[in-house]
């Protein structure tokens, strides 16, 4: 195809079927040097059962977020076996949210079945945000809508820990693990069963 002074050459290409591979395209001028060379990665098919999940970058609790705080959201790409599959921006809608700001686009993860966005968690406690995932085609994930909550956390100033822990007769009754937090304000309580048992190492 002509256009001016330029010319367009078109032709298809089949590429193999082993995603993660690439094809290298090289087109040669005909007593002529060659044109740079096109490589191209050969990815998978996500499917509706891909897989959105986001955390706030500071606080690292699951669904629930500090105000204002960064949240990064990854999608993991899978095919209708729910197996991952290599896939890119290219192949997801950035996800409907509602209550989230400062939504930037998606781009690739830390793998080739990962892509990621983030944005800022709203300002106010005790508010709900969701995100809904999406492929290109418009199509919903499967998960459905995460919710996401916006709370308050304490800020763990010191601990101690006592391994002559006895009782008056003393009984060995254990390490005893002492933590010391500062509250927010307003500050909801501490749940103790919200919290993590520690490890020994």
């Amino acid at each position: 195809v002509s256009s001016g002074d330029l010319l367009y050459v078109h032709f298809n290409v089949t590429v193999g079927a082993s995603a993660g591979s690439n094809l290298t395209v090289q087109v040669s001028v005909v007593g002529g040097p060659a044109i740079p060379s096109a490589v191209l990665m050969i990815v998978g098919s996500p499917s509706t059962s891909s897989n959105l999940t986001c955390v706030g970058t500071q606080s690292l609790a699951g669904l629930v977020m500090r105000p204002s705080e960064l949240v990064l959201c990854t999608i993991t790409a899978l095919d209708s076996s729910s197996l991952p599959v290599i896939a890119g921006p290219a192949d997801f809608e950035l996800p409907l949210i509602a209550g989230g700001t400062n939504i930037t686009q998606l781009v690739q993860g830390s793998s080739q079945s990962t892509v990621t966005f983030t944005m800022l968690a709203p300002p106010a406690i005790g508010i709900s945000f969701t995100v809904a995932g999406r492929l290109a085609s418009g199509a919903p994930l499967l998960q459905g809508t995460v919710a996401l909550t916006v709370d308050t956390f304490p800020n763990l100033i010191s601990f101690t820990l006592n391994l002559n822990n006895t009782d008056t007769a003393g009984n060995d009754l254990g390490a005893l693990l002492m933590l010391s937090f500062r509250p927010a304000t307003p500050f909801h309580g501490i749940n103790a069963s919200s919290f993590t048992p520690p490890h020994a190492h």
